[in-house]
């Protein structure tokens, strides 16, 4: 893994724990606003700290093959729900059961992905390997849900 790489995740978490201390002192913002702006944070954060931990994880020993599968999963079912939440911090989301519910749908599939390796899955040498590139039908379902969401 490049240095460089370790840099930008690690710049970009404290660039996001500094406008999170600029929004906290924002009198202007109402606070649900507030707390909507320290969760979207919270889930970068996390996104991005995991990316970097699978990334790192690629080629470890075996034994870390769990805690790889844990940080993909978490990425991967992270992911959504900051886009969504970005939306509807900008405009009300109209549908909010129907998308919150197709984001718990997308986590539940990608926790089922890390038992089952139908969307991604990490080989005995502790690659991830997803399945687009291996034949799969389940690939595109990512993809799939994210049409579903602008859709609403």
């Amino acid at each position: 893994m490049s240095d460089f790489y370790s840099a930008t995740i690690f710049l970009s978490v404290f660039i996001m724990i500094i406008m999170d201390m600029l929004v906290s002192g924002n009198d202007l913002m109402e606070h649900d606003k507030k707390q909507t702006v320290y969760t979207i944070s919270v889930l970068v954060i996390a996104c991005m700290v995991s990316e970097w931990f699978g990334v790192w994880m690629d080629g470890a020993h075996p034994s870390l093959r769990t805690l790889h599968i844990l940080v993909k999963t978490i990425e991967l079912s992270t992911a959504p729900i900051i886009t969504v939440l970005c939306s509807d911090l900008m405009t009300p989301l109209k549908h909010k059961k129907l998308i919150y519910s197709l984001i718990g749908v997308h986590a539940g599939l990608e926790v089922l992905s890390a038992f089952f390796g139908f969307i991604f899955s990490v080989d005995a040498q502790t690659f991830i390997i997803t399945k687009r590139f291996t034949g799969s039908t389940c690939w595109p379902m990512p993809a799939a849900f994210c049409c579903s969401l602008v859709s609403c």
